[in-house]
């Protein structure tokens, strides 16, 4: 059997640092973070002594975990072949072109409800969501306070993808925002009332939770929208918007 291939202190680090992410969202998150050093070892499959090397405790090792899980963990989101795939059976559905508002509603609600199935099945979600609400508590202010900065700039780096998302929907349906408020509010108010109704479900129904969270974002979607866009006076609805959004969608993941 051939030796194993030495591994240098960063990729040591990497190994590391992956197999705890994924030991984490195995076993869930909790404030003092137990991690079993031995079966961190197995698992990211390097030496012991590089490891003990690099973290002499299990508490050393268990702030970088933190970061790092900070770092690599992000919601899950709605993709752009989910999208296209909501424009299609919109476009199939409605025959009047008339309400842009409740068609946006419509579209907004779908792929909310995806999002909803997408988290309540997600590891990554569950630890993540943890992770957002147990900041405060750690006791080391220097991880709290980089583990904050990670948190912020995750949801920063998602708003802005969601924002773009809803500003192409509201140009190629010709809507406008009402008033000043702007797409970040209409986000961020998506984005808790999603968030709220998967946490309301685990703790609720967990077993039917996923399709009474999405039968209620589906349902309140449209009436969200509805606050915060309306149609452009200026402009019709394009006769071909179904098949320019579909192309467009493909943009977001770039």
């Amino acid at each position: 059997m051939p030796p194993k291939k030495r591994l240098s202190e960063a990729e040591t680090t990497q190994r590391v640092l992956d197999a705890a992410t994924r030991l984490v969202q195995r076993d869930g998150l909790v404030l003092d973070l137990r991690l079993r050093m031995e079966e961190v070892i197995e698992h990211a499959g390097v030496a012991r002594a590089a490891v003990y090397r690099r973290w002499p405790s299990r508490d050393a090792l268990a702030v970088d975990v933190l970061r790092h899980v900070a770092t690599v963990v992000e919601p899950p989101t709605v993709g752009p072949e989910v999208l296209a795939d909501v424009v299609t059976r919109a476009a199939r559905r409605r025959s009047d072109r008339g309400d842009r508002v409740a068609l946006a509603g419509s579209m907004l609600g779908e792929a909310a409800a995806v999002e909803v199935e997408l988290l309540f099945s997600s590891p990554e979600w569950r630890t993540y969501l943890l992770l957002v609400a147990a900041v405060d508590a750690l006791p080391d202010a220097g991880t709290r306070e980089v583990i904050a900065e990670v948190l912020v700039d995750s949801e920063a780096r998602r708003r802005e993808r969601l924002i773009a998302a809803y500003r192409l929907l509201a140009e190629e349906l010709a809507l406008q925002v009402v008033g000043s408020v702007g797409l970040d509010t209409l986000v961020r108010t998506a984005t808790s009332l999603i968030r709220g109704s998967v946490t309301q479900a685990w703790r609720v129904a967990p077993r039917e939770g996923a399709a009474r969270a999405a039968a209620d974002v589906r349902a309140a979607m449209p009436a969200l929208v509805s606050i915060h866009l309306a149609p452009d006076p200026d402009r019709d609805l394009p006769a071909d918007w179904a098949a320019s959004l579909r192309t467009k969608v493909g943009s977001l993941a770039q």
